[in-house]
């Protein structure tokens, strides 16, 4: 639960003052090499955004697909079996 909430604090901060360190951090040739740099960043950040939802929702879709059907991956959660938890179904142990 701490790291939770140092996690959190860790991103308002580095929000919040993240220009101000990357600025101090080298030299730049001008403002707008920085700004240049910085637009960069977001760009990356927004596809990085975008590219995890869309794998999300592919996983969440293949799940939804495949579940309740004969097809048994790692998407799947264990099952309970009679006599105990199978790592994974069809892979019990007799």
């Amino acid at each position: 639960m701490l790291c939770f909430f140092l996690g959190i604090i860790g991103m308002i901060v580095q929000g919040a003052k993240g220009n101000e360190w990357a600025w101090q951090y080298r030299r730049w040739e001008s403002i707008e090499q920085f700004k240049q740099t910085e637009r960069l960043w977001i760009y990356a950040g927004d596809a990085l955004l975008i590219l995890s939802f869309v794998v999300g929702g592919i996983i969440g879709a293949m799940n939804h697909h495949y579940r309740g059907q004969r097809w048994q991956g790692w998407l799947l959660p264990p099952r309970r079996t009679p006599d105990g938890w199978a790592a994974f179904p069809g892979c019990e142990t007799s």
